[in-house]
């Protein structure tokens, strides 16, 4: 059933017509390409994996109006909720057999399944039936969302081959007249209170079945994590904590020792890829919660790990790399922070085409790092390539090219540039506008930064409203 305070829009033709060169993780990108392997395609199957929502249907709804135009069937397929894989199987079996040839949506895998039952379980049978939904005169898109997709993923590997169109949508559609706030934190990721109210409960429920079912340390320490994160996206913190507490607490009940998970060195010898996301998850709730030491622990036993069982280069190798950096630079340890920051951009750079966003941000953080230290000279070149890599790689308006207009300004207005730092910051004010919703506090840092530039040069007048809002 589908969540009747959702109204997503239609990409326009001009906008599917232009995105074939926009960000592909974006509305516009997923939606081109899907349309566009929709039409050429003669079977097969697409894998979306979307943070938000509102964005899928935001492509669902432009994806029917664009294949009604071509004349091509779309069908749409909800799985229904806390139900056996079995029965979905035979549901499925039937229904897309039925099918003529066309293009069909399935989307509810995430609360497909009884929470009473494992996940593992659940998606083993549908590992176990899976030539008999992939081989048929259809384009099949699966709409898989977050820690799902990375469950799918690990643990279904022979039914994953199949998904040659594999997208990441995590463009989130701003939002407006909504009693549900959103909040952008430092990772880029956004929820509404409702889409993460709705994923913890589910999470939760998960939780106290595998409890009582005394389930591994590992699968409930993930399913703790999968708690947490929907709560720190939407920048409820405090109650991210006081969930985590509790859990923690419930295990410790029932005989399991979570702090040693957490903390022990012996234990990384043995933890596997899915433990690792729980260290990271956890060292993301520390650190937001102003512990930096402790989130340095958890990211370095999450590098250890890493380091284990994926190759050298491995995106999420550097990215723990990129997050000890800043974790240093935090605690005042600027050589440390410098060394992982120049060996994270040292990897992107190689691994990576040029121009990739990943790049930007490993650029954003030494710049940032030198700016501390008052190495300004140092610091001006990475941030003007960190911005012209974000402009040319992200759609226009993206809150990330507002932060890297942000942050040059004020290397701009440290230095007495004020002529150069204004018109950055009015950019990047319009940009915050545009992109986040009204109160965010990144709009109220964008009001602030500009009312200084004005007070300092005396234009009082300009600065008060500013200061005002």
């Amino acid at each position: 059933m589908k969540n009747s305070n959702l109204t997503p829009r239609e990409i326009s033709p001009a906008e599917l017509s232009e995105s074939e060169a926009a960000d592909p993780n974006s509305l516009a990108g997923v939606t081109a390409r899907l349309a566009r392997w929709g039409r050429i395609a003669p079977s097969g199957l697409a894998r979306v994996e979307y943070v938000s929502v509102r964005a899928r249907e935001t492509v669902l709804a432009s994806l029917r109006h664009e294949f009604q135009a071509q004349n091509i069937p779309f069908h749409e397929i909800e799985l229904t909720p806390e139900t056996p894989a079995e029965q979905h199987v035979l549901r499925l079996r039937e229904t897309l057999g039925s099918l003529p040839p066309g293009v069909v949506s399935i989307t509810g895998l995430s609360r497909a399944f009884p929470p009473e039952t494992p996940l593992l379980e659940s998606l083993g049978t549908l590992n176990r039936n899976r030539d008999t939904l992939v081989h048929l005169p259809l384009r099949q898109i699966w709409w898989m969302q977050g820690e799902m997709a990375a469950t799918f993923r690990l643990y279904n590997p022979d039914f994953d081959r199949f998904f040659l169109v594999r997208l990441y949508l995590t463009e989130i559609p701003p939002i407006s007249h909504t009693a549900h706030p959103q909040t952008m934190l430092p990772e880029g990721e956004l929820l509404s209170e409702e889409e993460a109210e709705q994923t913890a409960h589910y999470y939760s429920e998960r939780f106290q079945n595998a409890l009582e079912q005394k389930r591994s340390l590992s699968e409930l320490m993930n399913l703790c994590t999968n708690v947490i994160k929907p709560l720190r996206l939407s920048g409820r913190i405090d109650e991210a904590g006081k969930r985590q507490r509790q859990m923690f607490m419930t295990m410790k009940t029932a005989g399991y020792a979570p702090d040693e998970f957490l903390n022990e060195e012996e234990c990384l010898a043995t933890m596997n890829l899915r433990d690792a996301q729980s260290l990271k998850e956890m060292a993301y709730l520390r650190w937001q919660q102003g512990y930096p030491q402790k989130s340095q622990h958890l990211i370095e036993g999450e590098l250890a790990v890493l380091r284990r069982l994926q190759p050298g280069g491995h995106r999420e190798i550097v990215q723990s790399l990129n997050n000890l950096g800043v974790l240093a630079g935090d605690q005042g340890n600027y050589s440390e922070s410098e060394t992982f920051h120049k060996k994270s951009l040292t990897i992107r750079r190689a691994s990576l085409p040029d121009g990739h966003p990943d790049i930007a941000e490993s650029l954003n953080n030494l710049a940032e790092l030198y700016e501390s230290q008052g190495r300004t000279t140092e610091a001006e070149p990475l941030y003007n390539e960190a911005l012209q890599i974000r402009r040319a790689s992200l759609p226009d308006g993206h809150p990330d090219i507002a932060n890297s207009l942000n942050n040059l300004a004020l290397l701009y207005e440290s230095q007495g540039r004020y002529t150069e730092a204004e018109p950055l910051y009015n950019e990047a004010l319009k940009i915050r506008r545009a992109s986040l919703p009204d109160g965010h506090p990144d709009i109220a840092n964008s009001l602030n930064n500009l009312a200084a530039l004005y007070e300092s040069q005396g234009r009082y007048p300009e600065a008060e409203p500013l200061y005002n809002e």
